[in-house]
């Protein structure tokens, strides 16, 4: 028996199916299957990389949340500036980061705020293609995380997120007491 050519001639061999045709259609599934995966990480797609720059356990903090909704994430680095590490050693750290995320398409820096030790040295690595953005929070990285997917470029990235953080930032407290007023 020839192995069928696609998918939709595999499932007409549903009506008598014997062992051998059984055979076939495992062999044939298990084909795919490895093609599928096997092509899917060939091809992996370029994705604009991630530095969460911040103090303390903020970074990390940041990454382990959005793993946690998200999986798997790819291009990603969080690197924290600890008590009493000099500048010099922490901009040795974000070249290091940079150069682990990088993969042709740009690179984000998010730093945890302006002024700080994290965003001064994050400054030195500024290019066209390496966006700084401070005031990093979640609702910004959960948006770069899955728009970078589609957006291969780094400043439309960058006003992509902004608007949907903008959006994120809500006086919760207020809408849920009108609400309250509008149903008594």
């Amino acid at each position: 028996m020839a192995p069928p050519a696609c998918w939709e001639e595999a499932c007409s061999l549903r009506p008598i199916m014997t062992m051998a045709r059984w055979q076939a259609l495992l062999n044939i599934s298990v084909h795919y299957y490895f093609n599928f995966c096997f092509c899917r990480r060939r091809r992996k797609k370029q994705l604009i990389g991630i530095i969460l720059a911040g103090h303390g356990g903020y970074p990390g903090g940041l990454l382990n949340a959005a793993q946690m909704l998200l999986k798997d994430i790819r291009q990603m680095k969080a690197v924290s500036l600890l008590e009493g590490e000099s500048g010099e050693s922490y901009l040795k750290e974000l070249r290091d980061a940079l150069g682990e995320v990088e993969d042709g398409d740009g690179t984000l820096i998010l730093a945890d705020f302006v002024g700080g030790t994290p965003c001064n040295c994050a400054t030195q690595l500024v290019t066209e293609s390496v966006r700084l953005i401070a005031g990093m929070n979640m609702q910004f990285l959960l948006e770069a995380i899955v728009s970078r997917e589609e957006i291969n470029d780094p400043k439309a990235l960058v006003q992509e997120c902004l608007v949907s953080s903008r959006l994120g930032f809500q006086d919760l407290s207020q809408i849920i007491l009108e609400k309250r007023k509008e149903e008594e």
